[in-house]
């Protein structure tokens, strides 16, 4: 996952398919899913403040949960 810390975007990369992405709230809510089917995906943060968040994949390999941290423009 990089950039991290980010503005309002950053990108997903993985060694094999993406097959499912999600963000979270530092509390736990569901806030993104989706099925991005790639090795790598761009994820924008836009309407969200800043702060912390958990970004979990999953891929064949198995899942994997990140922080990240949106900042202030």
């Amino acid at each position: 996952v990089y950039p991290n810390p980010f503005e309002s975007t950053f990108t997903v990369e993985a060694g094999s398919v993406i097959e499912q992405l999600e963000v979270y709230s530092i509390t736990g809510q569901l806030l993104i899913a989706t099925s991005p089917k790639l090795k790598k995906t761009n994820i924008s943060l836009d309407d969200f403040a800043p702060g912390s968040y958990l970004v979990r994949t999953t891929t064949a390999s198995g899942m994997r949960t990140v922080p990240v941290n949106k900042r202030s423009l």
